[in-house]
């Protein structure tokens, strides 16, 4: 009974001193799970009705040249408020490295591809969709964050879009969509 006694202000410390957030662990929290999470929110909604999808690995290219992306982030920024055209510049001027597997895992249903030829021919459309992803972008706060993403579902269907999200309430939500292409 006594070590039971013991553990008691322990416990309690845990449970309501290391519960609490502190000022860094909101921030370090979203920083740790704010990709993946926003890849999820992103999978989910280009995966359609089909179950399962193929997704590239590597991180795609922003659409269109680094000259452009002023115009381009000014363009997008028009169309939705909520995309930031800073992020939109910050995204056209980023390289990663890395990959998409390294930071969503296993998700159900996906099958990774490196090269389209990967696929087969010819592309089993439209029972899977094709999707790809840039890197995702942060505003210096980490509150605002924006990835560009595209999906191909066959033949003249398809787009590609930016993706505006917000930390919320303790979560990252969709907070706008500026399609830049579609077929």
């Amino acid at each position: 009974m006594r070590a039971h006694t013991a553990t008691l202000p322990l416990l309690a410390a845990l449970m309501f001193g290391c519960g609490r957030p502190s000022e860094d662990r909101p921030v370090a929290h979203r920083d740790t799970k704010a990709d993946s999470v926003i890849y999820s929110v992103l999978l989910d909604t280009l995966r359609g009705t089909g179950d399962s999808v193929f997704v590239m690995r590597e991180f795609e290219e922003f659409p269109g040249s680094v000259a452009d992306a002023p115009a381009i982030a000014g363009w997008a920024h028009k169309q939705q408020a909520s995309v930031d055209s800073s992020l939109v510049v910050a995204l056209a001027g980023s390289r990663y490295a890395g990959s998409l597997p390294a930071i969503l895992g296993s998700p159900r249903g996906v099958w990774w591809f490196t090269r389209p030829s990967e696929l087969g021919k010819p592309i089993p459309f439209p029972k899977y969709r094709v999707v790809s992803f840039s890197r995702i972008v942060f505003d210096p706060a980490r509150t605002r964050a924006l990835v560009y993403a595209s999906m191909r579902c066959g033949g003249l269907c398809g787009n590609g879009s930016f993706y505006a999200f917000g930390w919320h309430d303790g979560a990252w939500i969709k907070v706008g969509q500026v399609v830049r292409s579609i077929s």
